[in-house]
C-alpha cells in the first residue's frame, strides 16, 4: 500500500491510497492520518487483522518523504451507498522520529482523528 500526499491547495491536500497494484483512490475529507495510524477508502476490501506494508510519501516534508512501515487493518467496512470501503489500519512500527513530524502535518492538514485532535 502507497499514501500519497501531493501538493498543498487552497482546498487542502489531496491524498491518494494505493493498494498494490490498483490505481490510487482520491480520499475524501474523512481520511483521517496521525501518529496512530490511517483511515482510508480503498476500492478492495481488506480482511480484519491483515498486516498491510506501507509507504508514507509527503513531498513537503523531508522527514516523512518515504516513510516505510507496517499496519494491522483493525476495521474495514462499506458504508452505505459508498463503493469503497473505509479501512482502519493502526500503525505497527512507525519510527519513533516520525510521530511527531506526522502529528504536526496532519493537524496542519486537518487529518488528526479524534482521538490525537486532543494532545
Amino acid at each position: 500500500m502507497e499514501a500519497q500526499i501531493a501538493n498543498t491547495t487552497e482546498t487542502g491536500c489531496e491524498v491518494l491510497v494505493h493498494v498494490d497494484s490498483d490505481h490510487g483512490v482520491r480520499q475524501p475529507a474523512t481520511f483521517r492520518c496521525c501518529p496512530l495510524g490511517v483511515q482510508f477508502y480503498s476500492e478492495r476490501q481488506v480482511p480484519q487483522y491483515s498486516i498491510l506494508n506501507f509507504t508514507l510519501s509527503i513531498p513537503e516534508n523531508p522527514h516523512l518523504a518515504k516513510v516505510e512501515c507496517s499496519g494491522a487493518v483493525v476495521h474495514c467496512e462499506k458504508l452505505n451507498g459508498d463503493v469503497n470501503y473505509r479501512i482502519w489500519l493502526y500503525f505497527l512500527d512507525l519510527p519513533e522520529t516520525a510521530r511527531p513530524h506526522l502529528h504536526c502535518f496532519a493537524k496542519e492538514a486537518s487529518f488528526l482523528c479524534p482521538f490525537c485532535e486532543n494532545f
